[in-house]
């Protein structure tokens, strides 16, 4: 039976304990306040959490509750990896007997070894129904652990780019974890406010889209992608909005053809209508995370349709003779429609 605060009709706080932890182990990070208070809560009372890596305890911080050097002895002669066992004070140089439960994890990213476990009185080894529930407990976190990090979507959420990724809890729709250009997947607290990221564009975008196969799923933006997985049943769903300019145009090139302007021109318009739209349902509510990050998007976006067609307009500055008619008329879309992103962005 799993304590009060991981009951099986609380999923959702389980789903998102899991991956905020997971995320923090394998990325090797500093746990958060969160992952170490949901980590403590797997413990038995009156006993002593900690997980660790093979040189130190990453919980609890700066003292070390068991020489690490039985934890992962035992552990690597134990064929399952997970064991419950009695340590003497001849054995670990402590003044009393005490109980041992550990189980290995898996691997961070860059493949060091994680165990976690707890420490406590010689009394509870005695009790058959704590150990098996230390068991089921660490069972749960490894089977997510080990799915976790041989998902196959991981490595590009974890890969740096100009794409905005945002891992979602399908069954409520909130935003667990999200990576923005140039920086790291981060977990999202669970002191954030609650009118965040889940109302607005992501969540809405979920709800239009609900199966890959629906018929009555509303088109996608081109630079868009929604890829739905399960780490040990529990279903999420990864968004990515990819930044087609910044890919597909570079100082280098010479010279954009009006079907290419025209492609790149059609994939930013969708993203800049889905901000759009958006921000026009939230009319009336108090500015939050969500319309900050909308209008950041926005003005990305535009910045990039004016530096293409600045580009564009440059590079069809020298005309040769006979060709006017077709130079205007490119030179006449490329000025209105800079002049429509002054007024967006205003």
């Amino acid at each position: 039976m799993f304590p009060p605060c991981l009951s099986l009709n609380n999923q959702s706080t389980l789903s998102r304990a899991l991956l905020r932890l997971s995320l923090e182990l394998y990325m090797a990070e500093a746990l958060s306040p969160d992952s170490r208070q949901f980590f403590e809560t797997l413990t038995p009372l009156d006993n002593l959490a900690f997980i660790a890596n093979r040189e130190k305890f990453l919980l609890p911080e700066n003292f070390a509750p068991a020489p690490l050097e039985i934890i992962w002895r035992t552990i690597d002669n134990d064929a399952a990896g997970i064991f419950c066992r009695g340590v003497t004070p001849s054995e670990s140089g402590a003044k009393n007997d005490f109980v041992l439960c550990a189980a290995s994890l898996g691997e961070t990213r860059n493949g060091t070894g994680l165990a976690a476990g707890f420490i406590g009185s010689e009394k509870w080894h005695r009790h058959s129904d704590m150990q098996e529930l230390f068991y089921s407990q660490i069972g749960l976190l490894r089977r997510f652990f080990d799915e976790f990090s041989h998902l196959k979507v991981l490595c590009s959420l974890l890969d740096g780019g100009s794409r905005f990724d945002y891992i979602i809890d399908q069954a409520t729709s909130q935003v667990l974890a999200f990576r923005s250009p140039g920086r790291p997947l981060t977990a999202v607290s669970t002191l954030s406010q609650p009118d965040s990221l889940s109302d607005s564009l992501l969540t809405a975008i979920l709800r239009k889209n609900p199966l890959p196969d629906d018929n009555s799923a509303t088109p996608l933006p081109d630079n868009m992608q929604i890829t739905r997985f399960q780490i040990a049943g529990f279903d999420y769903a990864a968004i990515s909005l990819n930044n087609p300019l910044s890919s597909a145009l570079s100082p280098d090139d010479a010279y954009y053809s009006r079907r290419e302007l025209t492609h790149l021109m059609n994939n930013k318009l969708g993203a800049l209508q889905s901000a759009v739209e958006q921000l026009q349902l939230r009319q009336g509510r108090p500015v939050s995370d969500a319309d900050l990050k909308l209008i950041e998007i926005i003005e990305k976006v535009t910045g990039e349709m004016a530096e293409a067609l600045s580009q564009f307009d440059s590079d069809n500055q020298s005309v040769p003779a006979g060709t006017a008619d077709s130079y205007n008329l490119p030179r006449i879309s490329t000025n209105y429609i800079n002049r429509r992103i002054v007024l967006v962005n205003e």
